[in-house]
C-alpha cells in the first residue's frame, strides 16, 4: 500500500513532523525518526518510523516507513486534485498493515485538517472523509481501498 500526504499549501517539515509524531501519540502508536542530511546544515529529508503491536503477539507488529520531504528542494512533487494543486509532504510505499493507516490517518488529519491522505492514490481521504468513518464504527478491515461516499 503507498500513502501520501498532500496538501495544497507548502507546510514547513517541521510542522509535518510534529503532527506526525503527535498524531503517533495521539493514537498510541511508536515513532521514532532519523534526519537525512548529505550537507550538515541542510535537511534533506526525515524518514520516520512508525509501529505498534496491535495485540500481545509479539510478531504482530504493523508499522510504516514515511519519508518526510525538505521543500527547498527543486524537484517538489505538484498533484493534480479535485483541479487544484497539491504537494506531497510525506510519502511510503512500504504500509501493508490497513489498522495502522486508519489509526494514523484519522488523526493526523484532526491535527491538520486541511491536508488530504490519498492510498494507492486511487483513493482520498479528508478529515470529513475519516469522522464520517468513525461514525459509522470506525476501522474495519478494507476500509482503505473504498472512496468514501460523505
Amino acid at each position: 500500500m503507498g500513502l501520501l500526504i498532500l496538501s495544497r499549501a507548502l507546510t514547513p517539515i517541521e510542522d509535518v513532523l510534529a503532527s506526525v509524531a503527535l498524531a503517533a501519540f495521539k493514537r498510541g502508536l511508536k515513532f521514532d525518526f532519523d534526519e537525512d542530511r548529505k550537507n550538515k546544515n541542510k535537511t534533506e529529508g526525515i524518514d520516520v518510523y512508525v509501529h505498534k503491536r496491535y495485540n500481545d503477539d509479539n510478531e504482530n507488529v504493523e508499522y510504516f516507513y514515511l519519508w518526510i520531504e525538505h521543500h527547498a528542494r527543486p524537484n517538489i512533487m505538484v498533484l493534480n486534485l479535485k483541479g487544484e494543486p497539491c504537494y506531497r509532504l510525506g510519502v511510503t510505499d512500504q504500509a501493508h498493515y490497513d489498522r495502522i493507516m486508519y489509526d494514523f490517518t484519522l488523526e493526523y488529519l484532526r491535527l491538520m485538517p486541511d491536508h488530504c491522505i490519498t492510498l494507492y492514490e486511487k483513493t482520498y481521504f479528508y478529515l470529513k472523509d475519516m469522522e464520517v468513518l468513525e461514525a459509522r464504527g470506525g476501522y474495519y478491515e478494507g476500509w482503505c481501498y473504498t472512496q468514501p461516499n460523505v
